[in-house]
């Protein structure tokens, strides 16, 4: 616990230097050590939603809030309701900078900059508007404030090259360079298809030709011939027959193969959309995609490593609270596949090894509670896990049973869970 409180205070000292990255890094090591730290998980949840990551941010403060039944996740969580709209004026704004209707764009930026929300990419644009409008000064206060939370942010620092460049030129060069900064430039690749088409080669033999010599002879000798080559000929056509079948039937299977969808698997990591890139990732084996494919797929299973186990956690927390246990099974299962190194994972196997337990899935409960007694970091529900497999194996391997409760007894003496019930099986 010390440990992850020394590294959520060198968290807040990262943040208020100016370096959000190590913040969020050394947020993510102190919850690692201990899901009980609040403060750590708000502080993560607030630098996402300075970001603009609203998703992230709401997944982190809902967990705190539902776990550690944090007060001040609750109130972020309220507030979040608020900054949607902020996020639309936002977007909209980024629209009509493109479209270099700048006094249009600093209305709505002016607006979204009186909440915190996504206040890194709000002050970098409003400072390109001012830049763009040559109020240089003002300018150069957005920049000054997004450098005040993030030093090392390239957007800022490219405002800074424009401020210093444009301010020895007049206003109309300012406007040129800065319409030139703003054209969005579409790079389309277009990929080769390779057509495969069969050559056919055959040869032609006359039945009609003459030759020298006897009748007899020449008759014999021609229906002979024929008679292999009619021999040749029917090998040749039968063969060349099952190799276009195998070549349509190869085609066919081919066309019936789905596509991996590497476009649409990038619009869904930008939007954060982890049910969609699950779906997508559960279809295809790695070892049968492209060297370019492979590249996107990883992508995708990085992200959910970092984002999904959250989203589908808290799915989960969302049916597992209205004792909906499969559907919360369902959504725990998908956070535990990728979430074996994530802060996460304790909590994920307690949550679904209790729904396990609720549907009378007592093997599958069981194994959950197992691992997470053998696992490094501690979740918090360590009593709890002891009490319940205490509980279950009472009906199944009496000796197991008290060797959980006598173990529940000796280190957590002062729990809840140490009751009668303990008490009646260590009789037994």
């Amino acid at each position: 616990m010390d440990r992850s409180r020394k590294l959520y205070k060198k968290a807040v000292d990262k943040y208020s230097s100016g370096y959000i990255d190590d913040a969020l890094d050394l947020c993510e090591k102190s919850i690692s050590f201990n899901l009980k730290n609040a403060a750590a998980i708000n502080l993560k949840g607030l630098l996402y939603y300075f970001m603009g990551d609203e998703k992230s941010a709401r997944s982190l403060w809902k967990m705190n809030k539902d776990y550690n039944k944090d007060e001040t996740a609750r109130v972020y969580l309220n507030n979040l309701e608020i900054d949607a709209k902020n996020l639309e004026k936002y977007i909209n704004a980024t629209k009509l900078l493109k479209e270099l209707k700048v006094s249009q764009a600093l209305e709505n930026l002016l607006e979204c900059g009186k909440s915190d929300f996504n206040c890194i990419n709000v002050y970098n644009s409003i400072a390109s508007c001012y830049i763009y409008q040559g109020k240089y000064e003002l300018a150069a206060e957005y920049i000054d404030k997004v450098r005040k939370i993030d030093k090392n942010n390239q957007y800022a620092k490219n405002n800074i090259k424009a401020l210093k460049g444009y301010s020895k030129t007049s206003e109309f060069s300012v406007k040129l360079r800065i319409a030139a900064g703003v054209i969005v430039i579409v790079v389309l690749i277009a990929g080769g298809l390779l057509t495969v088409r069969m050559l056919h080669l055959g040869r032609n033999v006359n039945p009609e030709s003459s030759f020298s010599g006897s009748a007899v002879t020449k008759d014999t000798s021609v229906k002979k011939i024929n008679k292999r080559d009619d021999i040749k000929t029917n090998k040749k056509k039968q063969n060349r027959h099952e190799a276009v079948k195998k070549i349509e039937k190869s085609k066919k299977e081919e066309d019936t193969q789905e596509k991996f969808p590497t476009d649409k698997l990038k619009q869904y990591i930008k939007h954060k959309d982890s049910s969609k890139i699950y779906e997508i990732i559960g279809k295809f084996k790695f070892n049968s995609l492209s060297d370019n494919d492979k590249v996107i797929y990883n992508r995708a299973i990085n992200y959910m490593k970092r984002n999904g186990v959250v989203d589908f956690y808290s799915k989960g927390a969302d049916f597992h609270k209205d004792k909906k246990y499969h559907k919360a099974i369902a959504a725990y299962e998908v956070s535990k596949i990728y979430g074996r190194s994530h802060y996460l994972y304790p909590s994920i196997l307690f949550m679904l090894g209790d729904c396990y337990e609720n549907t009378d899935d007592f093997t599958s409960a069981i194994k959950c509670f197992k691992e997470y007694l053998s696992g490094k970091h501690e979740g918090g529900y360590e009593a709890q896990v002891l009490y319940k497999l205490s509980v279950i194996y009472r009906d199944i391997d009496l000796k197991q049973s008290k060797m959980y409760a006598a173990k529940l007894r000796q280190t957590y003496s002062d729990s809840i869970y140490n009751n009668s019930v303990i008490d009646k099986i260590l009789n037994k």
